[in-house]
């Protein structure tokens, strides 16, 4: 109950927050947040962060791969032990 009054009490200052700052300041921060945006400099370091994500990606997706396939090795392996016993 307390997390739920906690969260309508934080939504109401937030909208009493915003409404007081206004229509001028919502502008304000767009502009900002588009200029940051459309800078140069931030595309170049995004998109060498996308870049580098990918290939972390590709890396741990082979990485898990190869860890599946000896452990499907090795289970195989344990099978054959099992069933050459009997």
């Amino acid at each position: 109950m307390a997390l739920k009054t906690g969260f309508v009490v934080g939504a109401a200052v937030g909208y009493v927050l915003g409404a007081r700052a206004g229509r001028e300041r919502y502008e304000q921060i767009k502009n900002w947040i588009t200029g940051v945006a459309g800078n140069e400099r931030i595309q170049t370091f995004t998109e060498k962060g996308r870049a580098y994500a990918d290939l972390t990606a590709e890396r741990v997706k082979g990485a898990v791969g190869e860890s599946l396939q000896s452990a499907s090795d090795g289970v195989r392996d344990v099978v054959d032990k099992i069933t050459e016993e009997d």
